[in-house]
């Protein structure tokens, strides 16, 4: 009888839900999805736009550094760390918010699963994948927005700064 009674309430605890843990959960999502590697994907494409932009920082401030290649990687070296730490922190309070500890919970469980796991080790390709495809996308776009705006321009009569500068922006754009 005692083997029966154990076995009855082994077979109802199996069956009442867990209860969810949301901070362990969310650290877990976060520490699996929001990585180093993840930002370093993105800055793989990225990194012409924002060596460029850095050039151009320090040109304005009469600095000109022939080697900005490295300048970037010893930055990055100083930087991402940090970055991705702030980053999973404020990740961490955007999935609190998001979602509730059920739905937290379930998410966990899919990163746990084997596909999960893939997920996880391929998001820094998705990434990258998807900046560089967005790269082009945004220029197929704007090649057809161009002519639209300068088409847009002429027939609204819209002028920018000044009759010759629009007259420059609409050569561009054309």
């Amino acid at each position: 009888m005692k083997s029966f009674f154990s076995a009855a309430v082994l077979s109802f605890v199996m069956t009442l839900p867990v209860l969810a843990d949301p901070k362990s959960d969310i650290s877990f999502i976060v520490e699996k999805t929001v990585t180093r590697a993840l930002f370093e994907g993105a800055l793989k494409v990225q990194r012409p736009l924002i060596i460029s932009a850095l050039e151009n920082d320090f040109r304005k401030k009469n600095l000109v550094i022939n080697d900005s290649e490295t300048f970037f990687d010893l930055f990055v070296d100083e930087w991402i760390d940090a970055f991705t730490l702030n980053m999973q922190e404020r990740t961490g309070a955007i999935y609190r918010d998001l979602f509730s500890d059920q739905e937290l919970a379930d998410i966990a469980a899919f990163y746990r699963t084997d596909s999960g796991l893939a997920m996880i080790r391929q998001s820094p390709a998705l990434m990258q994948a998807g900046a560089e495809i967005g790269g082009l996308a945004g220029a197929e776009a704007a090649e057809g927005a161009n002519k639209r705006l300068a088409a847009r321009m002429r027939s609204e009569n819209i002028t920018i700064d000044s009759p010759s500068v629009t007259q420059q922006l609409l050569d561009i754009l054309e």
